[in-house]
């Protein structure tokens, strides 16, 4: 009988590589990867054999001294589920002896904010060369190339994203957020024929309020200078005007940049985006992962604070039944 007749299906499997002298071990379960999840592939048993292999040579520290890469691009399939063990450390997961966290921050900025100018090196050196992706006179493939450097953006983003996060959630741009599309709806209202006047005006000092607000956090914080720097470099690494970001990207850039007050900055990402989103769009863009419950709550907050002043105010009876049929209408 021929051999693949009477092959068995792969089951999960568990493996254990032993590091250096063996009082650690690298150990996970590998499952098909191959025809319908009945088989693994030649190539796994490779990268198993190479893991084997490099872990058997350590220095005094544990280390390894032929440290394994996977790089980023890699199909999820090809790591043969050892997500556990690596490391993002920029363009490329490391693995690790250890399980703990997927992303190396330090190892992420090192390697991404280091430009490489030398020609070439015999010896190891930290970072990338970026070779011509600032050159307008390079051609580049819309469907390859220009998709392969978004990579490079996405790590940055990354970076930039942990240094943003405290900016991101702060109840001062929030309150900057849901006062603009408040403001956005009174001056629809107002096109109706409705007079939205001292509600406007209250919002826009509101705006400026929060906006002031917002500017005072990020004025005292390191990390807001920080934040800046790393999407600035990659703005001048991978230019948008000659490798344009995907939309998702340039939405996250376009907040960093208004978050943190760079105005002009951010209307140029737009611009070199090629996107017509309004800034209505994108507030909403923003808040997409909340409830339409959650969002039209701090909608109704801003305007009681409003109503003390004003009770009677017509514009907010409208405006709150409308948030009212559009939770109905769209329940989340």
């Amino acid at each position: 009988m021929p051999i693949y007749l009477g092959a068995l299906p792969w089951q999960d499997t568990k493996i254990d590589i032993p590091i250096g002298s063996g009082n650690q071990v690298i150990s996970w379960t590998m499952q098909p990867t191959f025809s319908g999840k009945r088989g693994i592939r030649v190539q796994d048993l490779m990268v198993v054999h190479i893991l084997s292999e490099s872990a058997k040579q350590v220095d005094e520290n544990g280390k390894w001294k032929y440290p394994i890469y996977f790089a980023s691009t890699v199909s999820p399939s090809n790591m043969i589920n050892l997500n556990k063990y690596l490391k993002m450390e920029g363009l490329a997961f490391r693995v690790s002896s250890r399980p703990g966290r997927r992303v190396n921050y330090k190892k992420i900025r090192e390697n991404l904010t280091t430009v490489v100018d030398d020609d070439w090196s015999r010896e190891y050196k930290v970072g990338y060369k970026y070779r011509n992706l600032d050159n307008p006179d390079v051609y580049y493939n819309e469907t390859t190339d220009v998709k392969l450097t978004r990579n490079w953006r996405s790590s940055f983003l990354q970076l930039a994203s942990k240094e943003f996060e405290r900016f991101k959630i702060a109840p001062e741009r929030y309150d900057l957020l849901f006062t603009e599309m408040l403001a956005s709806d009174v001056e629809t209202f107002g096109d109706s024929g409705v007079d939205g006047t001292a509600l406007l005006t209250y919002l826009q000092d509101r705006i400026a309020q929060s906006r002031m607000a917002l500017d005072s956090l990020v004025s005292e914080s390191p990390e807001a200078a920080s934040t800046l720097a790393t999407i600035d470099l990659m703005n001048k690494l991978l230019p948008m005007e000659i490798l344009p970001p995907s939309d998702p990207i340039a939405i996250g850039v376009w907040e960093m940049y208004d978050v943190l007050g760079e105005e002009e900055k951010a209307a140029a990402v737009l611009v070199a985006s090629n996107s017509d989103l309004s800034r209505d769009d994108l507030n909403l863009m923003l808040l997409r992962g909340a409830s339409a419950q959650g969002i039209i709550n701090n909608l109704k907050e801003i305007l009681n604070e409003f109503s003390k002043d004003h009770p009677e105010n017509d514009v907010v009876r409208q405006l709150l039944l409308s948030y009212r049929q559009e939770l109905t209408n769209n329940p989340r």
